[in-house]
């Protein structure tokens, strides 16, 4: 604090009383603080701003002069009493049964069921061909939810997760012209599931052989001007 604004303040503290209106506490004057009464009459802080005394004056007079322990009390009570009438409400408008089942954590049983998962033969010789990995990647889904699936359907089989070398030596890449055109023409993760790879794979062969990539946040923007343009049709009509 400058000095110009500790005298200003000095001020302030002598108009209101020089000490807390509750406590009489007038040792520290940075202990001070100017507490409005009613916040819809407030207009502006006066405490870090250097204002002239003829604007200060008429905000002092809608504030009170408390020290930081009185202040600190009024408005954790202020919360406290915000907090308990937003439960009411939500009580009032939810029924508690639908309260608790709405925060209730789902079991891993409830994770699995939820996950759109293919046929057992189907999924078990997709896991076989490109792995543990790039299946979970493939459907959505975290790996451990997935092996936990497979322990399920054939209990004591053990998959060996593919490495994304082997994954990338595997597929069937496209020629760099066609890559490169189909980087243009949708995002590296839909490429990936077409091709049955990681998006890390096409990211590192467009790296290794010089292919231009969009930039980060092209898709976004792409997304978003479609569903401008689709708003101007719909108003324009």
């Amino acid at each position: 604090m400058s000095l110009k604004l500790r005298a200003l303040k000095a001020k302030a503290v002598e108009y209101k009383g020089g000490k807390c209106f509750e406590c009489g506490y007038s040792k520290c004057l940075a202990a001070l603080v100017f507490h409005h009464t009613d916040p819809k009459q407030k207009d502006f802080g006066i405490s870090g701003k250097c204002r002239t005394w003829e604007k200060i004056r008429p905000e002092l007079d809608k504030c009170q002069l408390l020290c930081h322990n009185c202040h600190n009390e009024y408005h954790d009570a202020e919360n406290q009493r915000k907090l308990v009438e937003r439960e009411k409400l939500v009580r009032a408008v939810i029924p508690a049964r639908q309260v608790v089942r709405e925060y209730r954590p789902r079991s891993e049983k409830e994770r699995i069921i939820r996950a759109r998962y293919p046929e057992d033969a189907v999924l078990l010789e997709q896991v076989r061909e490109i792995g543990v990995c790039a299946t979970a990647e493939l459907l959505g889904v975290d790996r451990k939810s997935l092996r936990r699936k497979l322990e399920a359907i054939a209990p004591g089989l053990r998959f060996r997760p593919m490495n994304a070398r082997k994954q990338s030596e595997k597929a069937q890449w496209p020629s760099d012209e066609e890559l490169r055109q189909w980087l243009w023409e949708r995002p590296a993760l839909t490429i990936a599931k077409e091709l049955g790879v990681t998006s890390n794979a096409v990211k590192h062969r467009c790296v290794n052989r010089g292919i231009p990539t969009p930039p980060r946040g092209y898709w976004a923007k792409q997304r978003t001007k479609r569903i401008t343009s689709s708003i101007g049709r719909a108003s324009g009509s």
